[in-house]
């Protein structure tokens, strides 16, 4: 299955990548076609890592990990930068309450509700801030925490199963469209 005329015209060629002003490691790095082709196998594992990395709450730092995975991995990088932003300041919260919610259940067996407890925070000193950011942690960091890998490798896998799924769908009948011209010419 080829990719949309539409798309390739973003994607860039290898003439744009050798001008690019990066660092010369990694302008090297750059040029795996892995990393720029659409085909079945790397788009997948751009879902997988874009998803996996958007679960990283620290919003800058979601699609850094996105490129340096992608690199690694030999995924397709524009495809991995974007499904990073899944997570943006408008779903930070709910997909924040998720992986806390995930590891609340995975920590608390008996199913208790969760229990959210004001913190107050104090910004006057730093000592004050420490304090309040240390309540906040140990009342929410644990179930967080323990919830976050649950969270990013849930994502990834879905992400790769539903993106390997649709490929193989849109091959088969795509398949089925050319058999059944063939039979009515």
């Amino acid at each position: 299955m080829r990719p949309p005329n539409w798309l390739k015209k973003y994607i860039p060629d290898h003439k744009s990548l050798e001008n690019a002003s990066v660092l010369p490691i990694l302008k090297r790095r750059l040029r795996h076609p892995a990393l720029w082709h659409l085909n079945r196998v790397s788009v997948a594992r751009g879902v997988a890592i874009g998803l996996f990395a958007a679960m990283i709450p620290v919003l800058p730092f979601q699609t850094l990990l996105a490129i340096i995975l992608a690199i690694l991995l030999q995924a397709n990088l524009p495809i991995a930068v974007v499904f990073s932003w899944v997570n943006n300041p408008f779903t930070i919260l709910p997909l924040v309450y998720l992986t806390y919610y995930l590891g609340n259940k995975v920590l608390d067996a008996n199913g208790a509700a969760i229990t959210v407890h004001e913190v107050a925070w104090d910004f006057t000193s730093l000592s004050g801030f420490w304090s309040s950011f240390s309540a906040w942690f140990f009342q929410f960091g644990k179930a967080f925490f323990v919830g976050l890998p649950i969270a990013a490798f849930g994502a990834a896998l879905a992400g790769y199963v539903i993106v390997t799924l649709l490929w193989q769908g849109g091959v088969y009948l795509k398949q089925m469209w050319k058999k059944a011209g063939r039979k009515f010419r």
